[in-house]
């Protein structure tokens, strides 16, 4: 059973997992929701929009994240995404049996794969870093933010994300990219939609049906 908290005085930290769209913005894993570069993203509600503000301990709106890393790696096999991190939570949170729903997030540090990225693993983190101003660390595949130890974050550039494997742009659905949200409302840029409705108990069943 879900659990509704009160607004929080601080973050939580959670894992989770992205893609990466071709300008370099993170991307949610099972949604073309862009995460901006300074700034948080806001979960809406897109089961009932205007019901009730999200999360809401009744729907399955918010921005999800696990609160054990190995749960976020088995999303990210599972949902094909590139990237796995930390990122803190914070406003309205909701708990559920894998972590949380939140109201805001943005990312506390992220893990750049070479198994993805080969040659190109360090100028993309150096990118991720500038883009987001947290710690982006490069390891040799995802599962080693749990079985190494933490290197040293790569030092950020501003430098153009390279080009990205075939696989990885191709798990990322069209979207606008992050210079056509230039303008856009504040209260709605960069909102997440809600994952779909689990249908059913059980840690496997919450990450692959509450999908963010």
């Amino acid at each position: 059973m879900e659990a509704r908290a009160p607004d929080l005085a601080g973050p939580i930290i959670g894992w989770r997992v992205w893609r990466i769209a071709v300008d370099g913005e993170l991307v949610s894993a099972y949604t073309p929701a862009g995460w901006p570069g300074r700034a948080p993203i806001v979960a809406h509600c897109y089961e009932r929009p205007g019901a009730h503000e999200a999360p809401d301990e009744h729907c399955v709106c918010g921005v999800y994240a696990c609160e054990e890393a190995n749960a976020a790696l088995f999303y990210a096999h599972r949902s094909g995404s590139a990237v796995v991190g930390r990122t803190r939570l914070w406003g309205r949170v909701v708990e559920h049996e894998a972590g949380w729903r939140a109201e805001r997030s943005y990312p506390d540090a992220i893990y750049v794969p070479r198994e993805h990225f080969d040659g190109s693993s360090e100028t993309v983190a150096a990118h991720l870093g500038h883009r987001y101003g947290v710690p982006v660390h490069v390891v040799d595949e995802l599962r080693s933010v749990v079985t190494g130890p933490e290197h040293a974050a790569v030092t950020p550039r501003d430098v153009p994300m390279p080009a990205l494997p075939e696989w990885v742009a191709r798990r990322v659905r069209p979207q606008p990219l992050a210079g056509a949200r230039e303008g856009a409302d504040p209260a709605t840029a960069g909102a997440e939609p809600s994952p779909a409705p689990s249908g059913g108990n059980g840690l496997l069943r919450r990450l692959l049906g509450g999908r963010s």
